[in-house]
């Protein structure tokens, strides 16, 4: 199955979320700000786009794992994703994970500033709704098996 974490920027809830899921940061403790700016999705390149979908890893049980950006179109492109996947016959295959309500003013802000104030202001973010997202997590992890 692959497993896709979706919020706004692909870059904050979402990404964080996925390397919470295949176990790249433990959900027992928030990661040290050097330990996230250390993590390949918060490069300076996806923070400016969302759209792609970015591999996070996999997880223990083989699932592949991804963050997806999806700006300001959520329930449009929620629904094409969909129905493409009901077309191609492969919407058992995938999960889609609404990680949108871990965001806040905090990680919109982190995405307006550039280099280590632009991070500064997303680890504050992540930081504030660390436990939402680790619950989220678990509750899909628990759904799967």
């Amino acid at each position: 199955m692959k497993i896709i974490y979706y919020c706004s920027t692909g870059f904050g809830a979402s990404a964080v979320a996925a390397a919470l899921h295949v176990g790249i940061i433990s959900p027992d403790r928030f990661p040290a700000p050097e330990e996230l700016g250390r993590l390949s999705f918060f490069s300076k390149e996806q923070k400016k786009k969302a759209g792609p979908v970015y591999y996070i890893g996999r997880d223990a049980w083989g699932n592949m794992v991804y963050s997806l950006g999806i700006e300001k179109e959520k329930s449009l492109l929620i629904k094409t994703i969909k129905d493409l996947m009901e077309i191609y016959g492969k919407n058992n295959q995938y999960l889609l994970v609404d990680a949108t309500d871990a965001n806040n003013y905090l990680t919109k802000w982190g995405r307006q500033f550039p280099g280590k104030l632009g991070l500064l202001f997303y680890v504050l973010g992540i930081k504030k709704n660390y436990k939402k997202l680790a619950g989220l997590v678990k509750e899909v992890q628990s759904s799967l098996h």
